[in-house]
């Protein structure tokens, strides 16, 4: 039974960490998670850029 155990926890681990899906478009969670903070990070920038010139 804990052999049954572990190999399910490592498919789990594999399939949302390393396996790409089609509704992330095609990337794997962590692509996808690390996409969404440069996205994030990028659009932040950009809306600074937009305003900063008010403060300076």
């Amino acid at each position: 039974m804990d052999e049954a155990k572990q190999k399910v926890e490592d498919w789990q681990v594999e399939y949302s960490t390393f396996r790409p899906h089609s509704c992330l478009g095609d990337l794997t969670p962590q692509m996808f998670i690390e996409n969404q903070g440069k996205i994030a990070n990028s659009s932040t920038l950009e809306k600074w850029e937009e305003v900063s010139w008010y403060f300076f």
